[in-house]
């Protein structure tokens, strides 16, 4: 199957004891490469209509760096102005590693692809396999059940499309009167997405939160 692969471990440190000190790396067909690479150009071309303004990352006409830049001003604001405000940081480890398929199925339905796209996308991500490289040669396969390949033209769209789902949620919480996004003069900003699944929230301080 062109979406079989095989996993070799490049050590981290020079006398690694841990499996952690490994960087596990996919080896993939030129085949999906190729694949992979269309379909990204495709995707490419149409998420920035439908992911939200809020996620900075990975998209055309949207800098990674503006949300760090956003929040570096929010925080110099707020402490000239001396408001009370929290800023809550979600940093998630691992992010492309667990990322749950059934979710990243449910968010293509609700942001309308097509059974087409969809279709493609369990086939290029779902229905892989790998084996593992011990010593130059490869064990059984077995099949994988959640995540993103690393370097793979189609992983960061797909994590964009996965953290929508939070994104969505915060909005919700927003609208419900949850909680209130900092002012920033006549603007009210609630989150941000600055760079592989770190998320501050700047938000006014009420004290009846404690």
């Amino acid at each position: 199957a062109i979406t079989a692969s095989f996993l070799t471990l490049i050590p981290k440190k020079d006398h690694p004891q841990a499996l952690s000190d490994y960087r596990p790396i996919c080896l993939v067909s030129s085949l999906y490469k190729i694949l992979s690479k269309v379909l990204a150009a495709r995707l490419k071309k149409v998420l920035g209509k439908v992911i939200s303004k809020v996620q900075s990352a990975f998209l055309p006409n949207r800098q990674i760096l503006d949300g760090v830049l956003v929040v570096n001003e929010l925080l110099d604001l707020a402490k000239r102005r001396k408001d009370k405000c929290l800023f809550f940081k979600v940093d998630f480890e691992r992010a492309y590693d667990t990322v749950n398929w059934n979710f990243l199925e449910y968010m293509l339905v609700r942001m309308g692809f097509a059974e087409g796209w969809r279709r493609w996308i369990r086939a290029c991500v779902f229905q892989s396999s790998m084996s593992v490289l011990v010593n130059g040669s490869p064990t059984a396969d077995f099949c994988v059940g959640k995540g993103l390949r690393q370097g793979d033209p189609l992983s960061p769209f797909l994590f964009l499309i996965v953290a929508e789902g939070l994104s969505g949620l915060m909005s919700k919480a927003v609208d419900n009167k949850r909680f209130h996004g900092y002012k920033f003069f006549a603007s009210c900003i609630v989150f941000f997405t600055l760079w592989g699944g770190i998320y501050p929230f700047p938000l006014s301080w009420n004290p009846g939160w404690c």
